[in-house]
């Protein structure tokens, strides 16, 4: 009896583990500074990662840059994960357009059944 004791202890502790190591995303919250709102079918949503407007500039000469690189899938089928891949980084796109003061940033999401999203950086400056 003794043994089988020890095999239960061990699953116990091995069963443990394991939704230790499945579940330990779902413990930690979501700090990033954006978080992207679910669609039901279809939505589009704009808005700004600045939040201090004090001194934004409102002249038309601003230079526009974008880049659209992050993409998000949500598995409701097999696991129930979601997936993110690729990277926008607003240093990078304003180098890349030549921008050296960035005056704002902002984003823009599409979403589509909450399933598939796209996530877009625009950067604005001089």
């Amino acid at each position: 009896m003794s043994g089988h004791l020890k095999t239960l202890k061990h699953l116990v502790v091995l069963a443990l583990l394991g939704s230790m190591l499945l579940l330990a995303g779902c413990g930690v919250a979501y700090l990033a500074p954006v978080k992207p709102p679910q669609g039901f079918l279809i939505s589009t949503f704009k808005a700004p990662l600045t939040v201090n407007f004090d001194e934004t500039p409102v002249s038309g000469n601003l230079i526009h840059a974008s880049k659209k690189k992050t993409y998000y899938f949500h598995d409701i089928l097999f696991t129930g994960m979601d997936f993110a891949w690729g990277e926008v980084d607003v240093p990078q796109i304003a180098r890349a357009a030549g921008i050296t003061k960035v005056s704002y940033a902002e984003y823009e999401l599409l979403s589509i059944l909450g399933v598939y999203a796209d996530f877009t950086v625009h950067v604005y400056g001089y």
